[in-house]
C-alpha cells in the first residue's frame, strides 16, 4: 500500500478527529506488511494536540522482516521527515521468533505489539479491545469463512462503536458481519478506484472476549497501588505503574532503613531461557519473559546486567536427549539459539567443557542487589518497612493492607500481591482463598549458592554453564555456583551439605571432578593470607569447601513449574505475581507488562492460551 493510500486511509476513518479527547486508542492492524501505516500514525499522533495520552497499535505479520532489508524499504518509501521514527523502530526492532513482541516509544505513551506467526491463529489469540480494526481478508480468510464464528472473534476484539475497515475488493466480508448483527450497514466510498478505497462499518455488538478476565482498568483518580514484596516481582511491577504515573508503595520487612536488603548477599543469578522440542507452553512462556525482560532492561548499565550468554550442558546421565535435534526441530533463529558441539562450546565458555550443549546467545548475568535498587530508585515509587498479613476490603472501594498486629499500614484500590510464597498465607488469611485456585498449591522450597574463587577453575567461564545447575562468569574474583532445592526447609541460610553439593554440580559442569580437592588446596592457601577483607575471614576450622561463602532464600512453587500471575476473580483491585520457581528475573517484566497493561486499558502483551496457562485462579 502506497505512502498516498496509507494518507488516504486515516483521512477516510476520520483521523485525527476521531480520537480527540481520548485517554486511549487502539488499532488493531492484521496486515503489518513492513509497518509503513503504524509509521505515519505515529507521525499524525505526535502532530495533533488533541491526540490520546497514550497510543497502542496491535499488529500481525506471518514472519519478520530483516531488520536491513526493511530500513531500506521504508526509507525508500517515506519523507526525511520520519527518518527518525525508522531508526526508533529499527533501534527495538525483535529477534525474528513466533510470538508476541512489545516495542515502547515516546517514553511509553505509544507501544505496538507486533505478533508473528499465522495471522488466523494470533487473531484468536490475540486479547484486546480496539477502536479501529483493519482486517485484510486475504490473510484472514480462514476466520471469516464462517460469518457467525467471525463475528463472535472480532466481536470480543472490539470496543462497542470501532470502526472495522477492509479494501473495498472484500467489501462482501463486511456485509456477511453485517448480517450477523456485529457490524452496521458497510458504507461505500463513491469512488470506482477500488484498489485505492476502503469500505469500513460500525461495531453495534460486541463479544465477550479473552481480555475480559483481565480488564480491571483503575480509574483516572485513582491512580495509587500497593505492592507487597519488593523482590524481582514486586519491584518490577512497581517501576512499570510509576512510569505510567502511579504512585506505588511497596511493603517488605526485609528492605530496612539500616540498609538491610532482601538480596544483599545474593551477588549474582542468570536469566536463562529454555528450549523444548515440542516449543511447549513454559518455552514459549520463558521465551516471552526473556525478551521482555531483554527490552525493559537493555538500557541498564554493565554493572546491573552483563549480557554474556549461556551453554545449556547435554545431560552425560539419565534421560539424555538430543539436543541437536532439538535445534534442528524448532529451526528457531540462531539469534536466539544456537547447537554447539563439545568443542564449540569449550571454545565459547574458554574452559575446557567436554559436552555439547544449546547455547542462547541473549541469556544474562545480573547482579540482583544492583537490579532491585535501580527498580527501587524510580520517581514515584517507595519502599517501606513492613510485614504484610491480611487485606480488607472497604465498602468505599479500596483495601485495608494489615500488618501482623492488625494494623493498617496503608489503603489503596490496587494492590500487587508479589512476595513469594507468603502470598498463599495473605490470601488465606484474608478469606480469599479459594480451595480450587491454582496458587492454593503455591509452597516454598529452600535453596542457596555458592561462591568458588574463579581461579579454582581456570578464571571461570566466559558465559553462563547450565545443566544439573549452574557456573556463571567470574564477577570480583568469584564464580557463583548453584543451587541446592531443598524441601520441607523451616530456614534458609548458608550450609555445609548445600555448599558440597554446589560445588559438585559446578565439578561436572565444567568436567573437572578434582575440583573439590582443587578448592580446598585453594581456600588454605587464602586464609594463609588472611587480607583484611576476605569473604573466608570467618573459617577458623580445617579449609573444606562447606567453607566457602555463599548465600539462601526461598522459591515459590507451584506444579509444573509455571507462574501464577493476574487478578484474584473474587476480589477487585487485588493481583498477584508469583510462583516464579527458579525464573524470578525470567518472569518478573512480563508480568509487571501484563498487570499495568490491564489496569491501564492496553492491550495485553501475551497470547490467550499462554495466559490461561498461568491463572491464579
Amino acid at each position: 500500500m502506497s505512502l498516498e493510500l496509507q494518507a488516504a486511509f486515516f483521512r477516510q476513518v476520520g483521523l485525527p478527529g476521531g480520537w480527540a479527547a481520548r485517554q486511549h486508542w487502539t488499532f488493531l492492524d492484521t496486515d503489518f506488511h513492513e509497518g509503513l501505516r503504524f509509521l505515519l500514525l505515529w507521525d499524525l499522533w505526535r502532530r495533533d494536540p488533541h491526540r490520546p495520552s497514550r497510543l497502542h497499535v496491535v499488529a500481525l505479520v506471518p514472519a519478520l522482516p530483516e531488520a536491513g532489508l526493511l530500513r531500506e524499504h521504508l526509507l525508500a518509501q517515506l519523507p526525511a521527515s520520519l527518518h527518525d521514527k525508522v531508526d526508533s523502530l529499527l533501534e527495538v526492532w525483535p529477534i525474528a521468533l513466533a510470538g508476541v513482541h512489545r516495542m515502547d516509544f515516546d517514553e511509553g505513551a505509544v507501544t505496538l505489539t507486533l505478533g508473528v506467526g499465522p495471522v488466523p491463529v494470533l487473531l484468536h489469540r490475540l486479547c484486546m479491545r480496539a477502536d479501529l480494526l483493519f482486517l485484510h481478508a486475504g490473510a484472514l480468510e480462514e476466520c471469516l469463512t464462517d460469518a457467525v464464528v467471525a463475528g463472535r472473534l472480532l466481536g470480543g476484539l472490539a470496543h462497542p462503536g470501532a470502526v472495522v475497515v477492509m479494501p473495498i475488493a472484500q467489501a462482501d466480508c463486511l456485509q456477511a458481519l453485517e448480517r450477523v448483527g456485529l457490524l452496521s450497514q458497510p458504507a461505500r466510498p463513491s469512488t470506482s478506484q477500488s484498489s485505492t478505497a476502503f469500505c469500513m462499518a460500525q461495531v453495534v455488538r460486541t463479544e465477550s472476549g479473552p481480555a475480559d478476565a483481565w480488564t480491571q482498568q483503575a480509574r483516572p483518580d485513582a491512580r495509587q497501588a500497593i505492592v507487597v514484596g519488593a523482590g524481582f516481582a514486586g519491584l518490577s511491577v512497581a517501576r512499570a505503574l510509576a512510569l505510567r504515573g502511579w504512585r506505588v508503595t511497596v511493603f517488605d520487612p526485609d528492605w530496612r532503613d539500616d540498609g538491610t536488603r532482601p538480596h544483599a548477599r545474593h551477588v549474582a543469578a542468570a536469566l536463562t531461557p529454555v528450549a523444548s522440542r515440542d516449543d511447549n507452553i513454559r518455552a514459549r512462556l520463558s521465551r516471552a519473559g526473556s525478551l521482555r525482560a531483554q527490552a525493559v532492561w537493555r538500557h541498564f548499565p554493565e554493572s546491573v546486567v552483563t549480557r554474556c550468554g549461556a551453554i545449556q550442558l547435554q545431560r552425560d546421565s539419565g534421560r539424555i536427549v538430543d539436543l541437536a535435534q532439538v535445534v534442528r526441530t524448532l529451526a528457531m533463529n540462531p539469534a536466539w539459539i544456537q547447537y554447539l558441539t563439545a568443542t564449540q562450546a569449550a571454545d565459547r565458555a574458554g574452559v575446557p567443557i567436554t559436552r555439547p550443549g544449546i547455547y542462547f546467545p541473549t541469556a544474562m548475568r545480573v547482579q540482583p542487589q544492583a537490579l532491585l535498587e535501580a527498580l527501587a530508585a524510580t520517581p514515584g515509587v517507595t519502599v517501606r518497612d513492613g510485614r504484610v498479613r491480611a487485606l480488607d476490603w472497604q465498602d468505599a472501594g479500596h483495601w485495608l493492607v494489615r500488618d501482623e498486629a492488625g494494623q493498617t499500614l496503608a489503603t489503596a484500590q490496587q494492590v500487587v500481591l508479589s512476595c513469594g510464597a507468603h502470598v498463599r498465607t495473605i490470601l488465606a488469611e484474608s478469606d480469599l482463598l479459594a480451595s480450587g485456585a491454582r496458587v492454593a498449591a503455591l509452597h516454598a522450597l529452600g535453596g542457596e549458592i555458592t561462591m568458588i574463587p574463579q581461579d579454582a577453575v581456570a578464571g571461570g567461564p566466559r558465559c553462563i554453564i547450565g545443566g544439573d545447575g549452574y557456573v556463571l562468569p567470574a564477577m570480583d574474583g568469584w564464580c557463583v555456583t548453584g543451587s541446592s532445592y531443598v524441601h520441607g526447609a523451616v530456614a534458609v541460610d548458608v550450609t555445609q551439605e548445600g555448599a558440597r553439593g554446589n560445588v559438585r554440580r559446578a565439578a561436572g559442569l565444567l568436567g573437572q571432578p578434582e575440583l573439590p580437592e582443587k578448592l580446598a588446596a585453594n581456600l588454605a592457601a587464602k586464609l594463609e593470607v588472611s587480607p583484611a577483607v576476605n569473604p573466608l575471614s570467618h573459617i577458623e576450622d580445617s579449609p573444606d569447601v562447606a567453607a566457602l561463602p555463599g548465600w539462601g532464600g526461598w522459591r515459590a512453587v507451584l506444579p509444573g513449574r509455571l507462574p501464577a500471575i493476574g487478578p484474584i476473580h473474587r476480589a477487585q483491585g487485588l493481583w498477584v505475581t508469583t510462583g516464579y520457581a527458579s525464573r524470578g528475573l525470567t518472569w518478573a517484566c512480563l508480568a509487571a507488562d501484563l498487570i499495568v497493561a490491564a489496569l491501564e486499558g492496553e492491550p495485553l502483551p501475551l497470547e490467550r492460551d499462554l495466559l490461561e496457562a498461568i491463572d491464579a485462579n
